[in-house]
């Protein structure tokens, strides 16, 4: 008798990925498979000031998280971070950098460095926003 049960989550999601990935393994290369982290932070000489980071998954890097503090804003700190992500996607041949944000964080933002819109959910994940999935195409 098949039974479903709530699980403790992280012995679930280790079956999980091991599920997934013995999938698709039969579809794709280890090589594609590959992924790799990469952490950048701004500092004012020792003064953490922002950062970001990112995950490369096959041709794609996502920028996961990006701040600055509010005091730094307006002096080109998220550009230059932004930059560091696309120069580390661009070196390792990557086709897209992807990127989301709520209609009330970076839109603008994202679109003056060259990112473009690609989908949109309304009321997620409160109501009354939207949150925006953005791409850059780097070849």
């Amino acid at each position: 008798m098949i039974e479903i049960k709530e699980n403790d989550d992280s012995d679930n999601r280790a079956a999980l990925i091991d599920l997934l990935t013995e999938h698709q393994s039969m579809h794709i290369t280890d090589e594609i498979l590959d992924e790799e982290m990469v952490s950048i932070g701004a500092y004012d000489d020792q003064d953490y000031i922002g950062g970001v980071f990112a995950k490369r998954f096959g041709n794609t890097v996502h920028l996961s998280l990006l701040a600055v503090k509010t005091e730094w804003r307006g002096h080109a700190i998220g550009q230059k971070l932004v930059a560091k992500i696309e120069a580390f996607a661009r070196e390792r041949e990557s086709r897209y950098l992807t990127v989301n944000t709520q209609d009330y964080q970076a839109l603008a933002f994202y679109q003056k460095l060259g990112f473009t819109v690609f989908g949109s959910i309304e009321d997620t994940p409160f109501v009354g926003t939207t949150k925006y999935y953005l791409k850059k195409r780097l070849d």
